[in-house]
């Protein structure tokens, strides 16, 4: 049956060809979250820009010798990510963004964590050649890069067809705080204003997201305008289109194509003037690490791995600090956190303090069982604010109030995220609407004292955030920060090498996490295996 699906998909595309002359066909091909893997993803069968490009360049010679028209897309969140991105400050990335040959990309969330006056000289020095898009974005005056080449939208003729494409980035506070204070615009609001205007005067309109496949499905209701969502940000290898209404009660279609270039989506749809969209085909095509690699890419790939060794010294990478005899898994897989474990117990012995805390979404690629190098450290926890940065991010403190532990975990807990913390036991209960909320909050072993002031270790991240933020928990907590100077990458190394060998043990230095989900026994396997696609997949349309 396998074997018959794609037959039988070129026989339908025939036939709409043969039989409706006016059938406006097109093929959208898109990648998400590439997050600068250039060699392979942490699952390294897969992945791997010469592959995604080589991938890319298939897909699209085949539609192209049918007569299809193509366009390829990418939602976001190539650049910080990967150790590799830290090569000449960022643009390498850039650079094999550029190379791979995409009509449009949404910004996403890592690639404006340099803050605008970074992003804005970064984007100076390598002048992408590709449409980039964040119709929610509002850049500085004096930021004349950000303000040339980052549009809201862009329109398009293929064929006979009018496309256009609105980018929208992530608004997460989370995040958004390092573009400045109101520099990305409501994503509703937002959108409600572009799109309809964009429909008015064209076939199709896709809404190229940043945002998550949680978010996507939330705006599509309260929105019109958009045909299709093509997203990304929760990495969410999405096997068939999932179907929304929109404000009028139109069918819209979102797509997402996993992380890390372990796939590259394939969306045949028609767009026939004064038809209903229909989807002829789609398809998460895998991207073999082995298999056919675009030379080209290959070669600045290469380049930059060269740099990269240069930069930082080959010895110094690749020393080996310890080993590990099951995979340190960053927070969302599986609802393991060794990795976690190590990162946030560094970072308290680092700074002698009570307890740390830090936010699963810092979190980078799994370490693999096997020897634990200086890169493999890089790897989960690899992200930097300034370009000029070489170290990643620093250890902070803070002296914090009990009461205000427990309100910054829960505000942490209500994005969407749960702390992940060393010294500290809690539960998840529910307060008095059903909503989740962290009590039973303990430091040492002992019930938090509301009014007690306690030592807090904490990422860069976290800490910049609390002292720029305008909430009353920043202005709480933002006198007593302090930046120790301390890489966080040197705090874990600390832990490996005093641990030789890390087993697989849940708590090992006293920090749980209450009733939460644990990591199964049995779930030592490869880091990142590829997800499989469900055994009968339902029509996409």
């Amino acid at each position: 049956m396998a074997v018959l699906r794609p037959l039988l998909a070129l026989v339908a595309v025939v036939s709409l060809m043969a039989t409706d002359a006016r059938a406006q066909l097109l093929q959208i091909i898109h990648t998400n979250d590439l997050h600068s893997y250039f060699e392979h993803a942490p699952n390294s069968d897969r992945g791997g820009y010469p592959a995604v490009k080589a991938t890319i360049d298939r897909l699209r010679q085949e539609a192209e010798a049918q007569g299809i028209q193509v366009l390829v897309l990418d939602a976001g969140d190539f650049g910080d990510g990967g150790p590799l991105f830290l090569t000449d400050q960022g643009q390498q990335s850039w650079s094999l963004i550029n190379a791979i040959g995409y009509d449009a990309v949404t910004l996403g969330n890592h690639d404006y964590l340099p803050g605008q006056y970074g992003l804005d000289q970064l984007i100076g020095a390598v002048k992408p050649n590709f449409k980039l898009l964040a119709a929610n974005l509002e850049p500085a005056a004096d930021q004349k890069n950000l303000r040339k080449y980052v549009q809201p939208y862009v329109e398009l003729k293929k064929g006979g067809m009018r496309i256009a494409i609105m980018g929208l980035t992530n608004s997460e506070w989370t995040y958004a705080w390092r573009m400045g204070p109101g520099a990305i615009r409501p994503m509703r609001e937002t959108w409600n204003r572009v799109a309809p205007e964009l429909k008015g005067r064209n076939d199709l309109v896709i809404a190229l997201t940043h945002l998550g496949l949680a978010a996507d499905r939330r705006m599509v209701p309260v929105t019109t305008g958009a045909d299709i969502v093509v997203g990304g940000h929760s990495h969410t290898f999405m096997y068939t289109p999932e179907w929304a209404y929109d404000l009028k009660g139109n069918p819209v279609p979102i797509v997402q194509a996993g992380e890390h270039g372990q796939v590259v989506g394939d969306l045949l749809v028609d767009v026939t003037p004064g038809k209903p969209l229909q989807i002829m085909r789609y398809q998460l095509v895998p991207v073999d690490s082995n298999g056919p690699k675009d030379p080209a890419i290959a070669a600045a790939v290469a380049t930059a791995r060269a740099h990269f060794e240069q930069q930082y010294g080959s010895q110094w990478l690749h020393e080996v600090l310890g080993s590990t005899e099951v995979t340190l898994y960053r927070p969302d897989t599986k609802n393991c956190r060794e990795g976690t474990d190590v990162v946030v117990r560094g970072m308290r012995e680092a700074a002698g303090v009570d307890m740390a805390m830090d936010n699963e979404q810092f979190y980078g690629a799994n370490i693999p069982p096997g020897p634990i190098t200086r890169e493999s450290v890089m790897g989960l926890y690899p992200h930097i604010y300034g370009l000029q940065s070489t170290r990643g991010w620093t250890v902070w403190t803070a002296k914090v109030r009990g009461f205000a532990i427990g309100a910054l975990m829960n505000l942490v807990l209500k994005a969407g995220y749960v702390a992940n913390v060393s010294g500290v036991t809690f539960d998840i209960g529910l307060d008095k609407d059903g909503n989740p909320k962290v009590e039973n909050v303990q430091v040492g072993g002992k019930p938090i004292k509301p009014w007690h002031s306690y030592s807090v270790a904490m990422p860069e991240g976290m800490g910049l955030w609390l002292r720029d933020a305008t909430t009353l928990m920043g202005k709480v907590i933002t006198a007593h920060l302090q930046n120790t100077g301390i890489p966080i990458w040197s705090a874990v190394e600390k832990v490996v090498r005093e641990e030789g060998v890390i087993h697989h043990q849940r708590e090992r230095e006293g920090s749980k996490f209450g009733n939460l989900p644990g990591c199964p026994a049995d779930a030592d396997q490869p880091a990142d295996p590829t997800p499989q696609p469900p055994p009968s997949p339902s029509p996409s349309c």
